[in-house]
């Protein structure tokens, strides 16, 4: 498999895509390539996993999380095939949500899960994953997330070796202020945000895509990331 995107354009993604720490977030503005940075790092992270002990195929599970249905498939499933069409970099089973990569060495279930009811939550907290990615993960229930951090890395098995690489990251516009995202990446406690905690969590912002210069009047700002895009 040979892949290769350029962030020339959206400098602040590369080092988001690099960051090895378990929790990493980032945030800016429509159409900055944080969403494509995400999706691609899916697919390194897979390439990068250990072989196997027992088959040497280098084996993942990663679960791609959007909180409706309908914004998964508008939104999130659109920009995966837009980079990934059915049948190029793996195929897509409908029945199962899930986009199953075999290239060379690598075997990698990238599982797409929306969150509308009780089910679907139910359904994301039995998988067995190495890793998830959180799409506009200001919309994802706090408790979402944290029962997600339980489920990673548990797939492959220890008897297979066991994952070489595991986290949660994820995209999103900026949250509202006094939120839980807003406390997690702010480093305050999220249940009392006027105290600092440190939430372990590497952040990364890009720069506004507007700047504001009078009362209700805004121009484009000139360091904003993917402006070519």
């Amino acid at each position: 498999m040979n892949l290769t995107i350029s962030f020339e354009h959206a400098p602040t993604v590369w080092p988001y895509i690099m960051s090895d720490a378990r929790h990493r977030l980032i945030v800016g503005p429509f159409g900055s390539g944080k969403t494509v940075g995400s999706l691609y790092d899916v697919v390194r992270r897979a390439s990068q996993q250990r072989p196997s002990t027992q088959t040497g195929m280098r084996k993942s599970r990663w679960a791609v999380v959007r909180n409706t249905v309908r914004q998964l498939r508008e939104t999130t499933l659109k920009s995966w095939f837009d980079w990934f069409p059915n049948g190029t970099l793996g195929h897509w089973q409908e029945g199962r949500k899930t986009y199953h990569i075999k290239q060379g060495d690598i075997d990698a279930e990238v599982v797409f899960c929306a969150l509308d009811d009780a089910n679907d939550v139910k359904n994301l907290l039995s998988l067995e994953l190495t890793g998830a990615c959180l799409a506009e993960f200001r919309e994802i229930n706090r408790e979402i997330f944290q029962a997600l951090d339980g489920r990673i890395g548990r797939y492959p098995r220890m008897n297979e070796g066991g994952p070489s690489w595991i986290g949660i990251w994820g995209d999103s516009n900026m949250p509202e202020e006094e939120s839980y995202w807003w406390a997690m990446l702010e480093g305050r406690d999220p249940d009392d945000p006027k105290t600092k905690k440190s939430n372990k969590i590497d952040k990364f912002i890009q720069p506004a895509a507007m700047l504001r210069t009078g009362v209700g009047i805004y121009i484009p700002n000139p360091d904003a990331e993917n402006l070519p895009n």
